[in-house]
């Protein structure tokens, strides 16, 4: 062969070798609520779509923008040097395990031999033990603060302020010891168990609920000290969560996942490795916490409307937590812990680096939760502000920061009001299956809406009784429009939907 001749040709049997690769990846998309309005949608009423930054407006256009005010870290307190009850907050040293919001706004913190309190005037306040390595199960009746605890794996807080928690002799120490702090600050021992505990949990009617790793099981306390087992789960069980609707929420680290079991029935199984601890916010969704082995995890949201599980946090090897860091560029995979509540947002115990202390999540410093985002108006004037669903929570004057509208939304999340500046309300009428009925507006005029079987607006009548008519194709898309005057204007489509024709009243 000549030199720099390429020769095409088989080597060797010539048997064909086949090889392939495979993708797997989430389709995603926003489903706008103008669908809750039969089709059509309100100009001043937005979507914004956070995975492909594009705003969808509420005229029908769309946008591709980028995105601001990107959730940011604030030192919530810790941090300092001193130790003292009445230290005030962002002054005190603290080694913060476990953390909980109580209901007037206080928030309690544990370290490992201490629980201690951040009252609303922001000084701590020693409620049980000294800090120091005590005898786990002892002093019954002692004032809690004055005695040398055990180790503390997890605590709750009742609405009158009474504190239970788990106590070892150490770090998964057996055995274990449900405790409670009296509201005359005294120490008295529920039960105690062969096995250690890992959390604790007081639901709405006054029961405890505990997890025991080893047993694979989570354990019911009821208030008159009788004890059964209410869930066996297989998947070491880490955590458990009682919300107010009855939802059972549990995380099973060694299983990977985290459960949610309603009491109509339903199961829900959210994939994640050795999750910790988890919150949620009023929408219902939830916050994670995921840690273990020194594994690249952090902190998680999931989205519960859509079932989509994201990660909030940075990678692993990213800068540790400090003041104004964003959120997706701090390193939390030692996290093990969180709540969340209308007071504060998402809080977050962080002692594993040097500045050991709590941190609140904002949104460049508004007090709004993670995830949520604010775009600008073409034209600069405006700011949007949206949840991470994406959905519009309220319009603002990009220059003062002043409330132009905000948005109301029903329980199943459709829009049901618009308030603009002065509180005035222009409310949706809605059937009771969520059909849009009337537009009203704050004065009490109404604007009649009627839609077909399928759902789609077909007319609507103004307070003066002007009407306009639509009439769609079997896909749904528009095909006849008649103006309040009777003419009408039409629409042709090719095969993929596509407009092909649009002929005005004139035949243009």
């Amino acid at each position: 062969v000549a030199a720099g001749a390429q020769v095409i040709g088989r080597r060797g049997s010539g048997a064909a070798i086949e090889i392939r690769q495979e993708h797997e990846l989430a389709l995603t998309g926003i489903a706008p609520d103008s669908v809750a309005l039969g089709g059509w949608g309100l100009d001043r009423h937005h979507t914004y779509d956070a995975a492909t930054a594009t705003l969808y407006r509420g005229d029908g256009t769309r946008r591709r923008v980028g995105r601001l005010g990107r959730e940011r870290l604030v030192r919530f307190a810790g941090g300092g040097d001193q130790d003292a009850d009445g230290t005030e907050a962002l002054s005190v040293r603290m080694d913060p395990r476990r953390i909980q919001v109580g209901e007037d706004g206080s928030v309690y913190y544990a370290s490992p031999h201490r629980i201690r309190r951040i009252g609303p005037d922001r000084r701590v306040q020693t409620l049980a033990g000294t800090g120091v390595a005590g005898t786990a199960g002892a002093h019954d009746g002692a004032l809690a603060r004055t005695v040398d605890l055990g180790y503390i794996m997890d605590f709750d807080v009742g609405p009158d302020g009474r504190i239970w928690f788990v106590e070892t002799p150490h770090y998964r120490g057996n055995p274990s010891y449900v405790r409670e702090v009296t509201p005359d600050g005294r120490l008295r021992t529920l039960t105690d168990f062969r096995y250690y505990q890992t959390a604790i949990d007081l639901d709405a009617g006054g029961t405890l609920y505990v997890t025991e790793p080893i047993h694979d099981r989570v354990t019911r306390i009821d208030p008159d000290g009788t004890t059964r087992t209410v869930a066996h789960t297989h998947y070491w069980p880490w955590c458990v969560k009682h919300r107010a609707d009855g939802t059972l929420f549990i995380c099973h680290t060694h299983g990977g996942r985290v459960t949610a079991d309603a009491p109509d029935g339903s199961h829900i199984e959210i994939s994640l490795r050795y999750p910790q601890d988890l919150a949620w916010d009023p929408a219902g969704d939830l916050y994670i916490a995921a840690a273990g082995y020194d594994l690249d995890l952090g902190l998680y949201f999931y989205d519960w409307a859509r079932g989509l599980l994201s990660r909030l946090s940075a990678p692993k090897g990213a800068a540790p937590p400090r003041e104004g860091a964003l959120l997706t560029e701090t390193d939390l995979h030692d996290l093990v812990d969180l709540d969340y509540s209308a007071a504060y947002g998402l809080l977050l115990p962080y002692p594993w680096d040097q500045t050991s202390a709590i941190w609140q999540v904002t949104n460049s410093g508004t007090g709004n939760r993670p995830g949520d985002s604010f775009i600008p108006s073409a034209d600069g004037r405006l700011l949007y502000h949206f949840d991470i669903r994406g959905r519009h929570l309220d319009t603002r004057d990009a220059l003062t920061g002043g409330l132009r509208e905000r948005f109301h939304y029903d329980p199943d999340g459709r829009l049901e009001a618009i308030e603009d500046r002065d509180g005035r309300r222009t409310r949706i009428e809605r059937d009771a299956d969520g059909r849009a009925q009337a537009l009203v507006s704050p004065d009490g005029a109404r604007t009649e809406l009627r839609l077909d079987a399928a759902g789609r607006l077909t007319q609507v009548t103004d307070p003066t009784g002007a009407t306009w008519r639509f009439a769609y194709t079997d896909t749904g898309l528009l095909r006849r429009f008649t103006d309040p005057g009777g003419h009408p204007h039409t629409y042709t489509y090719d095969a993929d939907g596509r407009l092909l024709q649009d002929r005005d009243p004139l035949g243009g």
